[in-house]
């Protein structure tokens, strides 16, 4: 994971415990997905599935962003939804179990408010 996914997460988990910055109705939220790489899925071929499932994302009501991660021995994503309803609609348990099914293990599943996004210098 990168340092600055590192430094989101920790900045989110702070605002998570803070009372005063609890999440409001109006927050976006943030889930962070981690799913262990199945023996002998290359980072390659990873790439080329995350190419073909793109245009599923992008039909995903209330999914403003998702990144496609790969870290070491695992992937998954990052996602920026409108709120926590539909992030959690979408990381059902149906959605569960197929992660299961399909890699022959869980995924990890953070989902955390983000009551302020930005973009960097990069991004314009």
């Amino acid at each position: 994971m990168s340092i600055r996914a590192r430094l989101f997460i920790a900045a989110c988990a702070v605002a998570l415990a803070s009372p005063a910055l609890a999440q409001s109705a109006a927050d976006d939220v943030v889930v962070v997905v981690d799913v262990p790489t199945p023996p002998g899925v290359t980072a390659e071929r990873l790439r080329v599935e995350f190419e073909a499932a793109a245009p599923r994302y992008r039909q995903i009501p209330g999914l403003k962003t998702k990144s496609f991660t790969i870290g070491e021995g695992s992937f998954g994503g990052t996602y920026l939804f409108d709120d926590r309803a539909t992030a959690e609609a979408w990381f059902s348990d149906a959605w569960r179990q197929r992660v299961v099914q399909t890699y022959g293990a869980p995924a990890r599943v953070d989902i955390y408010a983000a009551p302020l996004t930005i973009d960097g210098p990069a991004a314009e």
